[in-house]
């Protein structure tokens, strides 16, 4: 821990072990490598906020110890303490499916709840544990996911005078940050990724060589975003979310 955090890991410790006596909660006898970061990243703030050396003042003492702790710094600990047990127990929970959040836009843009706007996947699996450190599942979706507005036709839809608006997952968002813009490659480049990622090698491999004999966007490779931006503009009811990423488009000539 000294060699990540320097000179103030003993600091931090010494901080996170005072909140653990302002708590009456024994001092741990070990501490493995994976508890001490946990420990640190919840009590070692509000440890040293009620610390005295905090507010000390020459002449001043604490009639008894601790005693100069106010309650909404003593619950300031003992919600961080809270924290740290969830956090805990959730080591050994089972993975959380994170859905997309509520999408928020302006009129007249067309809101694509429920799926990411490439892939069309409904949900993303999130370690218990990171959603914990996170603060719960809403603040754990709104790292997960991240708000897109674009034309349909960037998504290999219909042109239009309007924009869709919602979500992509962490994989797709990879892929538009290493293209740097939605359009034909960001997808090509997702897809591509998607399928060397689920062990696919072999259909990735064609559908790169594909890519070098190909002038433009692929036929048919569409985003999800611009299925249900379409089906809107039609009247007609919009597709669901996939359970599986690309689930929308027809991939038995890659894989075959």
């Amino acid at each position: 821990m000294r060699g990540r955090l320097g000179n103030i890991a003993d600091d931090r410790t010494e901080a996170a072990l005072s909140a653990l006596v302002l708590l009456g909660m024994p001092q741990p006898e070990s501490v493995t490598e994976a508890d001490l970061p946990a420990l640190l990243r919840h009590l070692a703030h509000p440890g040293a906020a009620a610390r005295w050396e905090a507010r000390a003042r020459p002449g001043k003492h604490a009639r008894e110890p601790w005693s100069h702790v106010t309650e909404d710094a003593r619950a300031s600990v003992r919600a961080a303490y809270a924290a740290l047990l969830r956090e805990r127990v959730t080591e050994r929970s089972p993975d959380v499916a994170l859905n997309p959040p509520t999408v928020h836009y302006w009129e007249p843009d067309v809101p694509a709840p429920g799926g990411c706007l490439l892939c069309g996947v409904a949900a993303v699996t999130v370690a218990a544990a990171q959603v914990a450190r996170l603060g719960g599942r809403e603040a754990a979706q709104a790292v997960a996911w991240r708000p897109l507005s674009t034309s349909a036709a960037n998504l290999g839809g219909p042109r239009g005078p309007v924009r869709v608006t919602g979500h992509v997952c962490p994989p797709c968002d990879d892929a538009l940050a290493s293209v740097g813009a939605v359009g034909p490659t960001a997808l090509e480049r997702a897809l591509a990724e998607h399928l060397t990622a689920t062990g696919r090698e072999s259909a990735a491999q064609r559908f790169r060589a594909a890519l070098a004999q190909t002038v433009g966007k692929v036929p048919g490779l569409t985003g999800w975003g611009a299925l249900f931006y379409t089906a809107r503009a039609r009247n007609v009811a919009p597709p669901r979310p996939n359970a599986a990423p690309w689930a929308h488009l027809d991939l038995s000539e890659l894989s075959a």
